[in-house]
């Protein structure tokens, strides 16, 4: 799914998906030149912003200081023509937010490094206790 906002100066396009965890690496492919097809509409000062949850087993992401985005450090074989087509297109994995088991979540991928993403700590409140509020 994925959505356009127009701005006076430019087009912002932000892409939403979700790939199930073991899903077949034809899955992400088709998802990368889907990418690939909406980066190359693109005009010179319109902005591609892919949210998701990419469920990419196995991976881990180092930050590299000198590009100022996560960097994939180490994954499996089979994911390597998905993730050097994102990188290629020049997306970089914005997100810096780990899950409970330390690993970096595949939330934010981006084109433009002066975008910033953040994220605000809030508690959960169980659906039970909202429900015996209402």
């Amino acid at each position: 799914m994925g959505v356009r906002i127009k701005l006076h100066t430019c087009n912002v396009y932000i892409i939403c998906s979700y790939i199930p965890l073991a899903s077949d690496i034809a899955i992400y492919l088709e998802h990368l030149s889907l990418i690939k097809i909406v980066t190359s509409r693109l005009k010179l000062n319109d902005k591609l912003i892919v949210l998701g949850d990419f469920k990419l087993p196995n991976d881990s992401w180092i930050l590299n200081d000198d590009l100022g985005c996560y960097i994939p450090f180490s994954y499996l074989l089979i994911y390597k023509e998905f993730f050097d087509g994102l990188h290629g297109l020049g997306h970089c994995q914005l997100n810096n937010i780990f899950n409970v088991d330390n690993k970096l979540l595949h939330l934010f991928f981006c084109w433009d490094l002066y975008l910033e993403l953040f994220h605000l700590k809030i508690s959960i409140i169980p659906l039970y206790c909202w429900l015996q509020i209402v």
